[in-house]
């Protein structure tokens, strides 16, 4: 049993580095390489000539000041995408922290009652956890209903024994009553 637990709590306790998917590293060369294109332009002066073409196109009234903006908007474009997908890909970090880190299924899916084990490994996190362990909790209610029943039919029987006796005992019997009602 300890040593199941002590699985338990190496898989929770020590989390995995986060690191990006293909996408958002796609987004983030795109975005260093119009960047260190911008800071190039920008620095080293360079300029567009009047008669150059792209791709065999040839733009007229294109002048340094339409690239500069053009290349800006990029540049504004891909940060504003890039910090969106990172903090996106932050935010399934954190709830891929908490789950049991099984790349796949190897064994039966019941063989550690302490873990979960979905089909998907992108889905073990402790919300899953929470959910596969609330339906074994609701097992519980209607033995813990037959138990509340027995307790009012006990103390049912212990008020009848006790009328007209001493009332101390009638105040801790009370008492008694009080605290497993709240509880």
């Amino acid at each position: 049993m300890d040593s199941d637990i002590n699985k338990v709590e190496k898989a929770l306790g020590e989390p995995f580095a986060m690191d990006f998917p293909e996408y958002v590293r796609k987004i983030r060369n795109g975005l260093i390489i119009t960047s260190v294109i911008s800071v190039t332009l920008l620095l080293g002066g360079l300029h567009i000539a009047a008669d150059s073409s792209f791709f065999g196109l040839k733009f007229e009234g294109l002048n340094h000041e339409h690239i500069l903006k053009a290349i800006f908007f990029l540049n504004a474009y891909m940060f504003v995408h890039f910090l969106w997908c990172s903090i996106d890909s932050f935010q399934e970090w954190m709830l891929r922290v908490t789950g049991t880190r099984v790349t796949h299924i190897t064994t039966a899916r019941f063989a550690a009652e302490e873990c979960d084990y979905p089909n998907d490994p992108r889905q073990s996190t402790l919300y899953n956890w929470w959910k596969d362990e609330s339906r074994k909790i609701s097992s519980f209610q209607e033995p813990l209903g037959r138990i509340e029943n027995k307790l009012k039919a006990w103390e049912e029987t212990v008020k009848n024994a006790l009328e007209g006796k001493d009332p101390n005992v009638l105040n801790a019997c009370m008492s008694i009553n009080q605290v497993a009602r709240r509880y």
